[in-house]
């Protein structure tokens, strides 16, 4: 007997919906409908019987009337007639929603990578690793990274700017620093924390300063005025580190 899961629900009525109306299975999507393929109310009713008679049910003709497209009839036959297929989807929705981070680390590789890696696996000991998100080199290939991006930082609870004596990226052969270039990833990280009124953190390192307003680019300039956190380097390291997770635990638990 064949196991029964969303995948083999959909195969089985692209497989009703191809047969009757002569379309290649390949050609139904989602949101396809009777209409797209030429077909009509009486078709509509016909699919509806073999859909009864493929998986043994029984569709009222008020539900009937509510099933307009592929997904609506995969989305009833899973709500009304295989409610542990809906169990398993609600549970696999809640382990993902689980894996979003909640702490966000930025930093600048040439300045801090080393550093931000340590603080990285201090907080993933206290709070897991699939809570923080810290490695652009997480970025899919082919896809806006501005974007993936700000919607990671839209995802995390609190925000850490890691801050290093050449956070800005000093390059003197562009004769530009990489902080006032917009498609800069730091800069892109800081502004879209900011702008979401998201918790930002500036971790300040080897003995950095805070950035001063006037040494930041317009939309980040409110980064100067946002409370921060020194963590010098051994020993005192996991001193500080402990003082940091003090003051996350307040927006993380």
């Amino acid at each position: 007997m064949q196991i029964m899961n969303r995948n083999v629900i959909e195969s089985k009525l692209k497989d009703i919906i191809s047969n009757k109306m002569g379309v290649n299975k390949h050609d139904i999507k989602l949101n396809s409908n009777i209409n797209d393929f030429g077909g009509d109310s009486l078709d509509s009713v016909e699919i509806i019987m073999e859909i009864e008679n493929e998986f043994g049910v029984n569709i009222p003709d008020d539900d009937a009337e509510h099933i307009l497209t592929l997904n609506d009839a995969i989305t009833y036959l899973i709500n009304k007639h295989y409610p542990q297929i809906k169990k398993d989807i609600d549970r696999v929705k809640i382990e993902e929603s689980a894996k979003v981070h909640k702490i966000f680390i930025s930093y600048r590789r040439e300045d801090s990578e080393y550093i931000a890696g340590r603080i990285f696996d201090r907080l993933a000991v206290r709070f897991g690793e699939n809570q923080i998100f810290s490695d652009v080199d997480s970025i899919p290939l082919g896809v806006d990274f501005r974007a993936f991006l700000d919607d990671k930082v839209s995802c995390c609870d609190v925000f850490l700017a890691v801050i290093g004596d050449n956070w800005v990226g000093e390059n003197q052969k562009a004769n530009r620093r990489r902080i006032d270039d917009e498609k800069d990833f730091v800069r892109i990280e800081v502004e879209s924390a900011l702008n979401r009124n998201i918790p930002v953190i500036p971790v300040l390192i080897k003995g950095s300063e805070m950035p001063v307003e006037n040494e930041l680019p317009i939309s980040i300039k409110s980064l100067a005025y946002r409370n921060g956190i020194q963590v010098r380097p051994d020993p005192d390291f996991h001193r500080d580190i402990d003082r940091l997770i003090q003051g996350l635990q307040s927006y993380l638990l």
